[in-house]
């Protein structure tokens, strides 16, 4: 297998290290991963300007690269002049935060793994909590991932997995087949202030405030369940 990693938080991300060693299990691995924090980038990409693509060393016999771009550039620069070979399979993640629901349009994690959907290639697209050790994820990636390869058909489509925000003793398990909610998980809280200038500054940022519907993908993640679920 040729598989292509990247991700939005960046190529410096823990969790895009945690994939890298997976993935380095199971076959040959490229990884393109943004050059700093793209997170909300969706699926955007370059479309003025130049891309710079810097060598990197993310694990040994890993072929890695950086690249000053959004995830969607990454996922683009990797099949059309990096990749010898078109891949058999795009990871994207681990990304630090839920994608679930109604703000995943949002996520650059998705965005990229949705850009290699677009050129045929099957995709899985990983996120967990915020500040959140990997004991879980550990636990369950690999077993997840194969069982998500030997199930896949001819069809290029995109998993989504979520893990949810509790100790790997407490996780209840998988939950398969979980629909995307029709709500957001997040909600926007803004903050502002006037500035001399007579300008106003907003400060946004996002609180988590659902419940999730039932058989959604945010329903499973507050019960302990990992969430895993086609887009």
């Amino acid at each position: 297998m040729t598989i292509l990693i990247t991700n939005d938080d960046g190529i410096d991300a823990m969790g895009l290290k945690v994939l890298t060693e997976m993935a380095k299990t199971m076959g040959d691995v490229y990884v393109l991963a943004p050059a700093r924090q793209c997170s909300g980038k969706s699926r955007s990409i370059t479309t003025n300007g130049t891309l710079h693509i810097t060598p990197v060393n993310i694990a040994e016999n890993v072929i890695s690269y950086s690249v000053d771009g959004a995830p969607a550039d990454c996922v683009r620069v990797a099949i059309n002049y990096i990749m010898p070979v078109k891949p058999d399979l795009i990871l994207s993640g681990i990304n630090e935060g839920y994608n679930v629901g109604g703000n995943i349009v949002y996520s650059g994690t998705i965005g990229a793994a949705l850009e290699g959907v677009a050129f045929g290639i099957p995709a899985i697209a990983y996120s967990m909590p915020a500040n959140t050790d990997f004991k879980l994820v550990n636990k369950y990636l690999k077993t997840i991932t194969e069982q998500i390869i030997a199930d896949s058909d001819s069809n290029a489509c995109l998993t989504n997995i979520n893990f949810p925000n509790c100790s790997a003793d407490d996780c209840k398990g998988v939950l398969w087949e979980r629909q995307v909610d029709s709500v957001g998980l997040y909600k926007d809280y803004c903050e502002q202030r006037v500035l001399a200038d007579g300008s106003t500054e907003l400060r946004i940022s996002a609180v988590m405030d659902c419940k999730g519907n039932k058989g959604t993908d945010i329903e499973a993640l507050l019960n302990n369940y990992i969430s895993v679920g086609k887009i």
